[in-house]
């Protein structure tokens, strides 16, 4: 055991650079920083970090973090890999799935395997571990429709533990792993419950409307939300960006009313409990921001909910344009927009 640790602490890399582990590529820099790929090499790490009295930071693929400035702590990339089915019968199957597993290549894997649920969530950069965090969901549907449990590590004590999904409280693009229990627990794996059969989910209207006249088998509607992504999103890796930058706002029907009003050709969905979601990306094309650039940041002139980075060394730039779009479309609409992505550092 005294060897393994040795081991992974030479693993355990000093004032190391995060500029190529997130999406945005500014410059970031951790205290300490390792990958870890198996259970025995993370338990040892979170045991390093508490002897040293580290703050623990995790990373995935860095499709949903911004990176700030010095990270101080150590970071934990983590890159567990593989699948299990542990049931299955003729309708459903039960599989459990790592968390450094790559979302979008997970989707294909199950659809070669005639899995079926997840095709219209193809394409959301990230690894599986992000997943649950924010409820990853597009085009109708939600990882909540399909994870049954989240296994991860307690960061308090270093427990294994296994939540149910009904403990997890998934809601739209939120969980306990974010917002009561944010940085209590290290995800490990997920388990969802996948259709045997095709059942085909396409009533999202952009969706919809890009299947008119079209089969929809669940490889033909993995194919056309790919399609829909690469017309309205810029590829990260040629113009670096995070996706949706800020969450669709919740509000009161009344003050939907208030709003509908003013703007008839306002873009919302009705929510449970007299609540409306209102489509973020139209509060920004409505207030002009399409297109906008500066220090280096620009706003995408098709979809204004991505802020794509062209040379901007410091993430600074990024939040302080994040926070003159919040500051504008509250005095305009007196709606609060909220941010997507999680922050570590100091900006």
């Amino acid at each position: 055991m005294f060897l393994k640790q040795l081991v992974m602490q030479a693993q355990i890399k000093h004032n190391y650079s995060l500029r190529q582990h997130h999406f945005m590529r500014t410059h970031a820099q951790a205290d300490y920083f390792i990958r870890v790929d198996n259970m025995v090499d993370l338990v040892a790490a979170l045991k390093y970090a508490r002897r040293k009295k580290l703050a623990v930071y995790l990373l995935g693929a860095g499709s949903n973090t911004l990176l700030c400035g010095t990270i101080h702590g150590i970071v934990i990339q983590i890159a567990l890999c593989g699948y299990q089915v542990t049931h299955s019968n003729g309708r459903w199957v039960w599989v459990t799935v790592q968390a450094g597993e790559n979302w979008h290549q997970w989707v294909d894997l199950c659809l070669a395997h005639g899995w079926y649920g997840l095709e219209n969530m193809a394409g959301i950069p990230g690894s599986i571990g992000a997943a649950p965090i924010q409820n990853i969901g597009a085009y109708g549907s939600e990882l909540s429709d399909f994870c049954t449990s989240v296994q991860a590590i307690q960061l308090s004590n270093g427990h294994v533990v296994n939540i149910k999904a009904s403990e997890c409280e998934f809601s739209y693009r939120n969980s306990i792993f974010k917002s009561s229990h944010r940085h209590q627990y290290i995800i490990t794996a997920i388990s969802l419950r996948l259709h045997r059969l095709p059942h085909p989910q396409y009533h999202y209207p952009a969706l919809r409307k890009a299947l008119l006249h079209r089969p929809r088998h669940p490889r033909i509607i993995r194919n056309t939300v790919l399609r829909i992504r690469r017309s309205k999103l810029p590829h990260p890796q040629l113009e670096p960006n995070l996706g949706s930058f800020f969450h669709n706002p919740i509000i009161s029907t009344v003050q939907y009313k208030q709003l509908r009003s003013r703007y008839p050709n306002i873009v919302a969905w009705p929510q449970a409990d007299h609540f409306v979601k209102i489509s973020a990306a139209w509060l920004l094309d409505q207030d002009g921001w399409k297109g906008y650039s500066h220090n280096g940041i620009q706003i995408n002139a098709r979809q204004p909910l991505v802020l794509i980075n062209h040379y901007a060394e410091h993430s600074s730039a990024i939040l302080h344009c994040a926070e003159q779009i919040r500051r504008s479309i509250l005095e305009r609409f007196n709606i609060h927009l909220s941010i997507e992505p999680a922050c570590y550092g100091d900006a």
